[in-house]
């Protein structure tokens, strides 16, 4: 049963993310500031949009409910993710940095033409509104379970929790969709810490023996070489 408690802390936390925007809007003095957050962030915010960017609703409820549906196998998008993240920062990066370009499609239009730079601009609007559907879709669902009480619908939940997103997003640029995303990363790792542990033993339809057996025979299959590694860095 949601409680008022829930309800304050909710509102509180949107109202939060309005201020972080009004004070993002204050720091822009220019389109470098607005669309690159005056290409000044360092590695704990990068961290912390990128991990919240990763983790966020989209993954903390689609992501988790098809690894229940349908087991580890779903452990291959975060990994792909990761492995995908790691070329880019390491190989691509640094030389779009020095093309002192804004977008992807920028740097496409230099290389191949006005074209490709409209053809990919096509694509990443598609893929942009799909990632902020499946956003808006779960926080609609989180919305409505709190607002309930007060008689929010469905569809009001997700036009309340789109517009708190573009408002804070249209004033502030990347500096605040940068900053919420570190706020929701301290926010979801410890409580995602917390909370597995309490859904997995909770219930009581698994133990920590059970567990540890379990891990313990996942060990086992592992390559000699692999489990070495594991040891020595124990």
């Amino acid at each position: 049963m949601v409680g008022t408690v829930d309800m304050v802390i909710f509102f509180l936390y949107f109202l939060v993310l309005i201020l972080i925007g009004v004070a993002s809007y204050k720091r822009i003095r220019g389109g470098v500031d607005y669309s690159l957050a005056g290409r000044s962030l360092g590695w704990t915010v990068t961290i912390g949009t990128l991990v919240a960017t990763m983790i966020g609703s989209s993954a903390a409820m689609g992501a988790a409910g098809k690894a229940y549906e349908y087991g580890v196998g779903v452990m291959w998008l975060p990994i792909a993710i990761f492995l995908g993240y790691a070329f880019f920062s390491l190989f691509i990066a640094h030389r779009l940095r020095e093309t002192n370009v804004w977008t992807v499609p920028d740097v496409l239009e230099k290389r191949f033409g006005v074209g490709v730079r409209r053809l990919s601009a096509v694509f990443l609007i598609l893929a942009v509104m799909s990632i902020f559907g499946a956003q808006l879709i779960a926080m609609g669902i989180v919305f409505r379970l709190l607002g309930e009480p007060m008689g929010i619908s469905y569809e009001l939940a997700i036009l309340l929790a789109g517009g708190v997103l573009v408002l804070y997003t249209a004033m502030g640029g990347l500096y605040a969709v940068a900053f919420t995303d570190l706020l929701q990363f301290l926010i979801m790792l410890p409580v995602i810490g917390f909370v597995i542990p309490i859904l997995v033993f909770g219930s009581g339809d698994i133990s920590m023996a059970t567990l540890t057996s379990q891990l313990a025979a996942c060990v086992r299959i592992l390559p000699k070489q692999a489990r070495f590694r594991i040891s020595m860095s124990n």
